[in-house]
């Protein structure tokens, strides 16, 4: 290998700190030009896996006053999201025959409604397009009446057809369906009718005709069940009324079921309120829970402390470190919740979705629901924050197929999961072996394409990296390549680059911190630790920070499993500085060595400017 070549091969994908043997390794779902395949297949149940999940899909802006488009769904689904959000409301009559059109809008606000039909359609003509992708889920907040949902369920099964997953009741015990059971299928997420006991319960809790002239208490009991849930079915009490030409539907004191029998039969997943989750692991693995950004703090007793680096803390993201044994203090009760939570998603789901006050569509850090292995961690992908980007690196292995098992760490030791080798230090040759072939103009490696990177890539599961154990690193930032202006602009003056890097990870309190008592240990919460480097001046092209301490960042991984690091490129400008580019990269899957940085705009897209925009690092253990 000559110098050039050398240099070349620095900046490559397969030099790259995210293992590429993770990020290309093909999974028999994620081709849409494969109908079969031996490599990875997804064959354990769908609650062992991490899966890909929006929020308010539909919206284009804020919670509030902006516009839905149908759009939005063909976006999300091309970035890799696996898991869909429709608000549905009762809509207006079709002025050709007169049937219900159901709606799709954020509910009691002044955003733009689109036709429930409509974005069935794009779904649609993405499974046309995508044969064989992993499952679609549809998270139905239905808020419609019975004759509207009669509209909806006539839609899914005549737009969808074949490709509409309509579960087994027999088989309604058992353990949920792997993603490889349900390729090329939509599945329905929603509730079905109460059984008599949670009626009676609920009954009287959601009225129709509730709307923006409710009253203050009516608002504050709605808002409180919001924070549980974050889809209150309504009306409670609707039947039907038939005439000779249509059927229209009133309130009565009769107790009728909320949701429509013929829908509930599509359902899937079974949205059920959180009580504890002693009676949730009693439940059937086809019930989950919704779980609102407060409640899970409330859940896992977050405390508040300082974010210092220096803190004396230790992760709580093992399965071991979350038993608390026989301890009476509050803190068994947090170690409990914390350990049950897993438990319950090894078998069950859970989603998770942003607090109402995120009127402006930010996004809240997923971390710790990943860390207790919530599957669904629903973000808004309208909105291109930190949290966004950080989704985008735990799902881009496998080719951005949307799923990503769970490593052992973030499952219960009970749990059927394959133990994983640590691999931190295995096949390192391995990344120059096809690059060299390729650049020396040797035919490349059966089933590798020209550009070294393989069609069909199998790896083996020993040879993908992947840090369990605990590990003191150091990151040192060298130098940057063809940096993009922010936004990808053609035109402008060169910019004036940075590196803000972050290590994100989940800690649990020692109870042993300045100010802290016995009660607090074990309390989760999120911290952070990051370094800046110096902007250099007018130079996009190729940016040299050298060996300077001040470009390192010295990290104690003790959870690589869960830890994250946030590489993002800023512009120093007068005022406020402007994003360039990011990276998320999963710490479990982090190569040591000089090895790339691939970075990405905000949509996560490497394309025009960004096609070769990379950083390059040196990553190794600390002394």
């Amino acid at each position: 290998m000559t110098k050039p070549q050398f240099e070349i091969f620095l900046f490559d994908s397969l030099n790259g700190a995210y293992d590429p043997w993770a990020l290309n390794g093909n999974v028999s779902g994620a081709s849409s030009s494969s109908s079969t395949s031996t490599s990875a297949p997804l064959v354990q149940p769908i609650s062992r896996y991490w899966i890909n999940t929006s929020h308010n899909t539909y919206l284009t802006g804020d919670q509030l006053k902006s516009n839905s488009s149908v759009s939005m769904y063909m976006n999300a689904l091309r970035r890799g999201c696996k898991c869909l959000e429709l608000d549905i409301w009762d809509g207006d009559r079709s002025a050709v025959d007169g049937k219900p059109l159901p709606v799709i809008y954020h509910g009691r606000t002044l955003t733009s409604k689109i036709l429930f039909i409509n974005v069935l359609r794009c779904i649609k003509s993405y499974l046309i397009a995508n044969p064989r992708t992993y499952p679609i889920i549809l998270s139905l907040e239905n808020h419609c009446s019975l004759e509207y949902q009669e509209s909806m369920v006539e839609n899914l099964q005549n737009i969808l057809g074949e490709a509409l997953y309509v579960p087994d009741a027999l088989h309604a015990g058992q353990l949920l369906p792997s993603p490889e059971q349900l390729i090329g299928k939509v599945v329905i997420k929603g509730k079905r009718p109460p059984d008599e006991e949670e009626e009676e319960e609920d009954r009287g809790d959601y009225r129709s005709g509730k709307s923006l002239g409710s009253t203050a208490s009516e608002n504050k009991k709605q808002s409180s069940r919001d924070n549980d849930e974050e889809d209150p079915y309504e009306p409670s009490g609707a039947v039907p009324i038939t005439s000779s030409s249509t059927t229209t539907y009133a309130t009565s004191n009769k107790k009728q079921p909320k949701i429509l029998p013929a829908l509930a039969r599509l359902t899937l997943f079974h949205g059920t309120k959180y009580k504890n989750f002693e009676i949730s692991l009693r439940e059937p693995t086809s019930h989950m829970h919704s779980i609102g950004e407060t409640k899970i703090h409330k859940i896992l007793g977050k405390q508040s402390t300082s974010t210092s680096s220096r803190s004396k803390l230790v992760d709580s993201t093992s399965a071991s470190s979350l038993t608390s044994g026989n301890s009476t203090h509050a803190s068994s009760t947090i170690y409990n919740n914390g350990n049950l939570w897993r438990q319950y998603n090894a078998n069950h789901m859970t989603r998770t979705y942003p607090k109402g006050a995120r009127v402006d569509s930010s996004n809240y850090n997923p971390m710790l629901a990943w860390a207790v292995g919530a599957q669904l961690v629903a973000l808004n992908f309208q909105t291109s924050d930190t949290p966004l980007i950080l989704n985008d690196g735990r799902f881009r292995e496998s080719r951005c197929c949307g799923y990503v098992l769970k490593p052992p760490g973030v499952m219960p030791s009970s749990s059927n999961t394959a133990e994983v080798e640590n691999t931190s230090s295995k096949n390192e040759n391995t990344r120059f072996e096809h690059y060299t072939q390729y650049i020396s103009g040797v035919a490349p490696s059966p089933g590798f394409t020209a550009s070294g990177i393989p069609e069909r890539w199998h790896p083996p599961l020993e040879r993908m990296t992947h840090h369990k154990e605990p590990m003191k690193l150091r990151l040192r930032i060298l130098m940057g390549s063809c940096l993009p202006k922010p936004s990808g602009a053609k035109s402008g003056e060169d910019i004036d680059p940075y590196v803000k890097v972050t290590l994100f990870r989940v800690v649990s309190s020692t109870g042993e911190e300045d100010g802290a008592d016995e009660d607090t240990k074990g309390l989760l919460s999120l911290k952070e630790e990051s370094i800046k480097t110096k902007a250099i001046n007018n130079n996009g092209f190729c940016p040299q920070w050298g060996n300077d301490d001040d470009n390192m960042l010295e990290m104690d991984i003790l959870n690589p499993e869960v830890a994250m690091l946030h590489f993002s490129i800023m512009e120093q400008d007068l005022d406020a500085d402007d994003r360039v580019a990011e990276a998320a990269i999963p710490c479990h899957r982090l190569r040591l060595g000089y090895c790339s940085i691939q970075l990405y705009d905000l949509y996560n897209t490497r394309s025009g400017p960004f096609d070769f925009a990379s950083l390059l690092v040196e990553i190794k253990h600390a002394d």
